[in-house]
């Protein structure tokens, strides 16, 4: 009896509950991070190209982890900077990030045929005394340059995109 209730705990997650509402609370705490994982894995499945960008491993882990820290993550800001017009209407001017309490700024590294725009863009927010953690998205990453000066992150990838996110929103609001 004492192997099987062993290797149940090694297997499985178990919950106590000391109260019917207690047992009710867990439930659906339970079914509401089932849910929130199965739809940010649908949601990390359906990127074209995901192979290229991600594993599934690492889609399995942060569609968990968004699912963990959704309390947190609730009303959480992020401002987008990138070069795509029909994503948004051009880079985000810095009073914006001054107006609003942005909790991260995920940011491409390179804009409009320049290579260094995410680095330029940076500066001038520092230089402005705007301080918020800055992650760089790159097309292709090369790990022997390192994170940029003041720099949160740099990442091809969108798992851990989404990991550096959920790091500095925990450092931000946990």
């Amino acid at each position: 009896m004492v192997a099987l209730k062993r290797r149940i705990a090694e297997t499985l997650v178990i919950e106590t509950f000391t109260t019917a509402d207690d047992l009710a609370f867990k439930i659906a705490t339970s079914l509401g991070r089932y849910i929130l994982t199965k739809r940010v894995t649908q949601a990390l499945e359906a990127i074209p190209g995901r192979d290229r960008v991600t594993n599934p491993e690492g889609r399995t882990q942060v569609a968990r982890r968004v699912a963990r820290l959704s309390r947190l993550t609730s009303g959480a800001r992020l401002l987008l900077v990138n070069d795509r017009p029909e994503e948004m209407k051009g880079p985000v001017e810095l009073c914006l990030l001054k107006a609003a309490p942005f909790d991260v700024v995920v940011s491409d590294m390179a804009r409009d045929s320049i290579q260094d725009e995410g680095l330029r863009f940076l500066h001038a927010a520092r230089k402005a005394g705007i301080h918020r953690p800055t992650i760089f998205t790159v097309g292709r990453y090369e790990p022997e340059r390192g994170v940029p000066p003041y720099a949160f992150g740099i990442t091809s990838r969108v798992d851990e995109l989404l990991n550096l996110v959920l790091d500095v929103v925990e450092r931000v609001r946990g």
